[in-house]
């Protein structure tokens, strides 16, 4: 079994939002179990690629599958809430 995976799309210097992706590794690491990974796309340097998955805005993060999974938009400081509107709660 594949381990879960959340990618987050940011617009700009991933060092910018070191803070808030930490805390969304360490949430998901919470909920989803020590496997969990975070992949960080910057749009401005991977364009195609967040095209590709269907993301127009960002920051967005996504739960599994870029282009079907759930997703999670705007501010997503708060790790917490962010994975409950992926329907991560608990």
């Amino acid at each position: 079994m594949d381990a879960p995976k959340l990618t987050l799309y940011l617009a700009g210097d991933p060092a910018r939002f070191a803070q808030a992706v930490e805390g969304l590794q360490r949430a998901a690491r919470e909920r989803l179990g020590p496997e969990a990974r975070l992949e960080v796309v910057d749009v401005l340097v991977d364009r195609e690629r967040a095209l590709a998955d269907g993301v127009h805005v960002a920051p967005t993060l996504v739960l599994g599958d870029p282009r079907h999974g759930p997703r999670a938009f705007g501010d997503l400081s708060d790790a917490r809430n962010a994975l409950s509107t992926l329907g991560l709660d608990g």
